[in-house]
């Protein structure tokens, strides 16, 4: 066998955003049905996969990917940290912030924040959840599980695919091999 098997993991979640500085519709705010597709590989084995033929526990890395976007993104507001309604997020209820300042909010319906990428685009939404669902794939899954790519479609003709590229070129110390 030559290859690597990499595992999709797919949810979906509602969220509204706005861009105010492209002009036009997208600067109003306006929800989206997001769909979500995470590529996994585990790279304790040279092929991805173990003898079994298992490369992760579905149930497992399902649960992670989609406990951390329903906690944090579904049914809520993606804005930017620089947007004017920042100051009437009270009454938006759920929000997740984007931005580079260093901004405490200190406000409970803020469920989190993104510095890397001032917008919610659906480019940076991808790289955003990559990097969030790698950490709890981590957490919840073990060092092994590499999040390989995420497309997030905003709409049906929409979308963005980030790959944060092969393990190899990131600074991650790569694990011992091991039965599960």
């Amino acid at each position: 066998m030559s290859g690597t098997s990499i595992v999709t993991v797919k949810h979906n979640f509602e969220t509204a955003h706005r861009l105010p500085f492209l002009g036009g519709k997208c600067q109003n705010l306006h929800g989206h049905s997001w769909n979500v597709e995470v590529g996994l590989l585990n790279t304790a084995w040279p092929e991805g996969i173990n003898e079994h033929g298992i490369s992760v526990e579905y149930g497992l890395a399902k649960s992670t990917i989609r406990k951390w976007i329903d906690a944090h993104l579904d049914h809520g507001t993606m804005l930017g940290d620089s947007d004017s309604l920042i100051d009437h997020v009270e009454a938006l209820g759920k929000v997740f912030i984007f931005g580079r300042h260093d901004v405490v909010y200190d406000f409970s319906y803020v469920i989190g924040t993104y510095k890397k990428l001032p917008w919610p685009t659906v480019e940076a939404v991808a790289i955003m959840l990559a990097e969030k669902l790698q950490r709890a794939l981590e957490e919840a899954c073990g060092p092994y599980i590499w999040v390989d790519s995420v497309r997030v479609e905003e709409t049906a003709v929409n979308s963005s695919i980030y790959m944060p590229g092969t393990i190899a070129t990131q600074e991650v110390e790569k694990p011992v091999a091991q039965d599960q």
